[in-house]
């Protein structure tokens, strides 16, 4: 049956690897230095982790 081969799809993709993280982290200094100001750190800043979920994030904009 190929609707449990998706649903193995779906659940491998919660999780990202080491490799993917490092990727990302290297685009994101990509990025960085095209727009970084000479008075801005070389380090891209880390994302900002928001542990809400989806919902109250929607929910607080939508209150705005």
């Amino acid at each position: 049956m190929d609707g449990g081969d998706d649903g193995n799809l779906i659940i491998k993709k919660r999780f990202v690897s080491e490799a993917e993280l490092d990727e990302r982290r290297k685009r994101r200094q990509e990025e960085w230095e095209k727009v970084r100001k000479p008075e801005d750190p070389e380090e891209c800043p880390e994302e900002v982790y928001d542990p809400r979920s989806l919902y109250e994030r929607l929910q607080e904009q939508k209150d705005r």
